[in-house]
Order: structure tokens, then sequence, then C-alpha cells
């Protein structure tokens, strides 16, 4: 990306006027989502759930390639909570770690043949 140097009001802060700036390019159409984000220097989930769009314009969009981006997202990103422990998630998950030698065993039982490749070609 190009670099541009801009004086700015003192009550301003830059980091807005970059995401002022991205928003504007993005909903011109004038720069994918992932460039807007990569301007504004955040994460291109966090540009489009804060620049979230009407459900109108997600729906009815004159850009295809525009609807698949925010839709794709929209459909899988969630917010984050701002205060949340690794305890509390494994929590939440019902997560129970299993040992090294019990999964040994299980692995074990499957008693797989098939070499890797093949294995991981069967993923495809």
């Amino acid at each position: 990306m190009k670099e541009l140097t801009l004086k700015i009001p003192e009550q301003l802060e830059g980091r807005h006027i970059k995401e002022m700036i991205a928003y504007f390019l993005f909903r011109n159409r004038t720069i994918s989502a992932e460039e807007a984000a990569e301007m504004a220097e955040i994460e291109v989930s966090t540009f489009l759930l804060k620049n979230r769009q009407s459900k109108e314009e997600v729906n009815n969009p004159k850009d295809d390639q525009l609807s698949e981006s925010i839709s794709g997202y929209m459909a899988s990103v969630k917010p984050v909570r701002k205060h949340v422990t690794l305890e509390e998630m494994k929590a939440e998950q019902g997560y129970h770690p299993i040992s090294k030698a019990d999964f040994f065993a299980k692995a074990k039982e499957i008693n797989i043949e098939e070499p890797l490749e093949e294995l991981l070609g069967m993923l495809d």
C-alpha cells in the first residue's frame, strides 16, 4: 500500500480517520473488505462488524463479490467478549483433556493401516 501523510485537527484521532477513509472506499466499492481492513489496521472481521451493512444491503447488493464477502464474514463472526478466562471457556465448552496414554491407546484401537498420504487424499 502507498503511504499518505495528512494534517488533521488535534481533536481527531488518526485511527478513526483511517477507519473512516477505509469505510468510505469500501462502501464505494473502490477497495475490498480485506484492503479496507488492512488500511484501517484492524482484522477483516472487526472491520465488517464495525461497519455492518444493513440486511437489505447484504441481501440485495449491487456487487456479487461484495455480497459474498459480507455474507460470509457475518455468518461466521461473532462478537468477542472482553472479559473471559481460559478456564471459563473450557467450562462452557465442556472441555476435558485426554491423557497421552489414552490418546495412543485409542489410536491403536482404530488400527489404521493406510499410508498417511492416502488418508490425507481422502480429505479432498
